[in-house]
């Protein structure tokens, strides 16, 4: 199963301190039927703990979801902050959910590729092992240096959104 985060939710768990770890076992208990809350048209929110927290107290994660194939963390929020997510962000959620969960492996790849995407990597353990994101690696996808303008041009891409979002990415 390959595992996503879109930029707005990459920005949000790196200043959160949600470890990849963390979000690679929310997608195993979804994977294993253990989901905190089915929101419909493949839209799911899982509990995510704080670093050195439990789950129930944490963080409420929107994740896109389908069984077997691939999931995508698309937007993330303390328990503390809001309780749920308003159903006209819902209705975009499951907009979004209809197109990512069809995108072809390709159209994923390309996605990583132009910093649109950042790709967890599980273990069978579901621990984080890395992630592969040409905009957070120096190099490319090939082992290849990366152009100084090649970065610049990935940094102007954090600030837009995931396809059918509009600008942002998150509500």
């Amino acid at each position: 199963m390959r595992v996503f985060k879109n930029t707005w939710f990459q920005r949000f768990a790196r200043k959160e301190g949600v470890a990849d770890a963390a979000l690679c076992e929310a997608v195993a208990r979804a994977a294993r039927g253990q989901v905190d809350a089915d929101l419909g048209g493949g839209v799911l929110k899982q509990r995510v703990a704080r670093p050195g927290a439990g789950r129930s107290g944490g963080y409420r994660v929107i994740l896109l979801f389908r069984a077997g194939d691939r999931a995508l963390f698309a937007y993330g929020f303390a328990k503390s902050d809001r309780a749920s997510i308003k159903g006209d962000e819902l209705a975009a959620f499951r907009r979004l959910a209809q197109e990512v969960l069809t995108l072809s492996p390709a159209q994923l790849d390309a996605l990583v590729e132009a910093g649109r995407f950042v790709e967890v990597r599980c273990d069978g353990d579901d621990q984080g092992l890395s992630e592969r994101s040409v905009r957070g690696d120096p190099r490319n996808s090939r082992g290849a240096a990366r152009s100084r303008r090649d970065r610049q041009a990935d940094h102007a891409g954090v600030r837009r959104g995931v396809p059918g979002a509009g600008a942002r990415a998150g509500p």
